[in-house]
């Protein structure tokens, strides 16, 4: 066997040493591109949340500012304390036109503000009002209370947009839509929250209606609740799809059933271990 010459071990260890440097350059470029990579995903998912709380933020505000004028716009608390003393004795030729203008002015303001719903209900948790929007469809409608004590439900069915007005009304028996008494302690001051129906997260603000009712023992009017209005915004594809327009980021929604909306198709579930309840 012939031996490496001098130039041969050499040339041999000049090629080993840059084989070993392309390594080590090739690790250290795939290091650096992971970090950037890694960074740069940082980047976005924080600018896609921070995009995400302006918007949410935004939405509070508006929703907050509608419940807030829907409470203290007219007499509300009169037109409810109204309607409250008819419910031991019900009259509907006198409790109609106060419905009406109720359901009206709500519907309205659920229009105008982007609302998907509105519920009013009275001091003692009864609904009032209901309005829900869905896309192109519209629900309205109120109780009628009848003298033997059932309650039946003056409903109607709009294209949304379209004019309110006597002849949209029919009787229903039943409620299937809304919850025809307030399932909570009804709140005593404005606030926030989430609710989850029909696949869409919510963002629902609330607000008490006060009115003026006659002290015995003071001889003098004093301000009580009346009631509640809850509106509600729905955080559906619309928003999402803005929101990952904006950001530049696929966003989903998730619940405990699994992905509710969103452009992160690809991700069906989400495990929630370790994460705390509010």
């Amino acid at each position: 066997m012939s031996r490496i010459t001098l130039k041969g071990k050499l040339i041999l260890f000049v090629l080993m040493t840059v084989m070993l440097l392309m390594m080590i350059s090739s690790i250290t470029l795939s290091v650096i591109l992971s970090r950037q990579h890694r960074a740069a995903s940082n980047d976005a998912v924080c600018r896609a949340l921070n995009i995400v709380v302006d918007e949410l933020s935004n939405i509070q505000e508006e929703i907050l500012s509608s419940v807030r004028y829907i409470a203290t716009e007219g007499d509300k608390g009169g037109q409810i304390k109204y309607l409250a003393m008819y419910k031991a004795k019900p009259n509907y030729d006198m409790t109609r036109d106060a419905y009406f203008e109720i359901v009206q002015n709500i519907y309205d303001i659920a229009l105008t503000s982007h609302l998907r719903k509105i519920l009013i209900y009275d001091f003692d948790g009864d609904m009032t009002a209901y309005v829900l929007i869905e896309n192109e469809k519209t629900l309205l409608g109120f109780p009628d209370r009848l003298p033997d004590g059932t309650i039946q439900y003056r409903a109607a069915s709009l294209k949304t947009g379209d004019k309110l007005n006597k002849d949209s009304w029919e009787i229903r028996e039943m409620l299937n839509d809304f919850q025809p008494k307030i399932s909570n302690e009804m709140p005593n001051q404005a606030g926030m929250r989430f609710e989850y129906a029909e696949k869409f997260l919510s963002l629902a603000a609330y607000h008490p209606i006060m009115g003026q009712v006659f002290n015995k023992e003071s001889k003098q009017m004093e301000s009580k609740q009346m009631g509640i209005v809850i509106a509600s915004k729905a955080l559906d594809d619309t928003f999402i799809s803005k929101m990952s327009a904006y950001s530049g980021v696929k966003i989903g929604i998730f619940s405990a059933g699994g992905l509710s909306t969103g452009t992160a198709a690809d991700y069906k579930t989400f495990r929630f271990d370790g994460i705390p309840k509010p």
